[in-house]
């Protein structure tokens, strides 16, 4: 059986920890984005489509590094 911890980074052509730096990356963007949504849903005029502009490039760029190789 291969190892659970290492299978999905190689299938995506990573290393365990290029995985991990890269996912921990993404949920420090994502937790910082979720008060920029609060803000815009308390202060609608504010940040507008700071949040799903974000986002869609984080979208984009998972895509470029992973799928694209």
């Amino acid at each position: 059986m291969k190892n659970p911890f290492t299978r999905h980074p190689h299938e995506v052509g990573e290393s365990y920890f290029t995985h991990m730096k890269g996912a921990f990356g993404y949920s420090i963007k994502l937790f910082l984005l979720s008060f920029v949504a609060l803000g815009h849903g308390i202060f609608p005029f504010l940040f507008i489509t700071t949040t799903s502009d974000c986002i869609k490039e984080m979208a984009e760029d998972i895509g470029k590094s992973r799928w694209q190789r």
